[in-house]
């Protein structure tokens, strides 16, 4: 095995203008790494103020190449110009693949590189400045994980989740779970939540973020199709509930999470592979965590390539100030780019964004309730159907609170010919006395 830290050439940087979609804006996005090859799985994280990538270079998209080696680059400008880059680690036995991120109880950077092809699979790297990289664990784990994702501190320690085993369709082998170091991450302690899973009840890549109060939220990977997962604890990851989103514009998407304490919003960045786009969806933090339907409308922030599809995508994102660092790889099987999307923190969505809008009464097809939604980066559920009249709307709201929680509803839009009866407005202040009530007369 070879340990290396060493100079190899310079950064060429260059520049995209991405439209996201959204009327009159635009997010420049900046080549970390273009050099001729496979450049792909990049992990990104602050260390002061300055903004540290490792991804990893091979000749084709192919995890388990031999040589594949972990690379590394910085950022003093908020990732428009970077570092000549730098190797971490290379080996011509095996094949690396950097895997997550984050930082120590000291403020150092953490990345997880693993390593196909030796044993242990799984090394931690500690830098104080993105240019020293210190090998500081190397961790035996049983089961044997695939992957080891974004590192998060706890009241016991820091914490990071992990799933094995293979990506098969036909065995019910796959797990996943924590691990949890007592020590600033020189040892850890492996937990199972769940194991022997089909594909399609597999969360994979989880991304975690922290409320505090016992509470933490993720969003996994679906590998067999279907919405994202969204897994959530009360009690610091030592137990966890796990549900479906209503985030279903994916192909095998990566989410990438940042909580914002003092918006009280949280964002969900993934690549819709397929589509070559970056999209990110905000949302209430508070009304996500009781209900993964909460998510709002997507909003694309970056494009990527849409030739072959899993060739490009697997987003992690940082945040800096009031802009989200959003680094992915695009390209084909035999040339990609790792590249950094500068993305508004989004704080302008902060009255909208991810508010939870029943409608009913007679909101006709359903058409002008796509719009709004989409219009106002919020989830709109309508119980409503053409030709209702007032008399249909009492049974509407009983249906719709059997699928929803009431405490959940921020607004409820009532579209009628006539007037809303004192007695219904009433009784919808009863049963969610948090929620504005609008009406619609058409």
């Amino acid at each position: 095995m070879t340990i290396a830290v060493a100079v190899v050439l310079t950064a060429a940087v260059s520049t995209v203008s991405c439209s996201s979609g959204q009327a009159g804006s635009w997010n420049p996005t900046y080549a970390v790494e273009d050099a001729p090859g496979y450049n792909c799985w990049p992990m990104i994280q602050p260390v002061g103020e300055r903004l540290v990538c490792v991804y990893t270079i091979g000749q084709a998209h192919a995890p388990a190449e031999k040589g594949r080696a972990t690379f590394a680059r910085y950022s003093d400008d908020g990732g428009v110009s970077w570092s000549e880059r730098r190797m971490i680690f290379h080996d011509e036995d095996c094949g690396t693949s950097s895997i997550g991120k984050g930082v120590d109880l000291d403020g150092a950077a953490l990345f997880w590189v693993r390593r196909l092809g030796i044993e242990p699979r799984m090394a931690l790297y500690r830098t104080r400045d993105g240019v020293d990289f210190e090998l500081i664990s190397a961790p035996v784990l049983e089961p044997n994980a695939m992957q080891i994702t974004d590192v998060f501190a706890t009241p016991e320690g820091l914490m990071c989740m992990w799933f094995s085993d293979d990506y098969s369709s036909q065995r019910d082998n796959k797990s996943w779970g924590s691990l949890l170091s007592r020590d600033n991450g020189a040892t850890w302690e492996q937990t199972v939540i769940e194991d022997n899973l089909p594909l399609g009840e597999w969360p994979t890549e989880p991304s975690v973020v922290v409320f505090g109060d016992g509470r933490l939220l993720a969003i996994g990977r679906a590998e067999g199709g279907g919405s994202q997962f969204q897994l959530t604890s009360t009690d610091w990851g030592k137990t966890w509930s796990k549900t479906r989103t209503n985030i279903d514009d994916v192909l095998i998407s990566t989410p990438s999470l940042i909580y914002d304490a003092a918006t009280g919003l949280i964002s969900n960045y993934y690549f819709e592979r397929g589509k070559g786009c970056l999209k990110r969806r905000v949302a209430d933090a508070e009304a996500a965590f009781i209900d993964p339907r909460a998510w709002g409308e997507p909003e694309i922030v970056a494009w990527g390539n849409m030739l072959r599809p899993y060739d490009s995508g697997n987003a992690n994102a940082v945040q800096m100030g009031d802009r989200h660092l959003v680094t992915y790889y695009a390209g084909d099987e035999w040339d990609c780019k790792v590249l950094v999307a500068s993305v508004g923190d989004g704080r302008g969505l902060k009255s909208k964004a991810g508010r939870r809008i029943l409608m009913v009464g007679d909101t006709g097809d359903g058409e002008w309730c796509r719009e709004y939604a989409h219009r106002r980066h919020c989830v709109v559920e309508n119980y409503g159907k053409a030709g209702s009249d007032t008399g249909d709307i009492a049974s509407q709201l009983d249906t719709a609170l059997l699928n929803i929680p009431a405490l959940s509803v921020d607004e409820v839009m009532v579209v009628s010919h006539d007037a809303v009866t004192p007695e219904l407005r009433e009784r919808m202040r009863q049963l969610m006395p948090q929620a504005k009530i609008r009406t619609r007369k058409i």
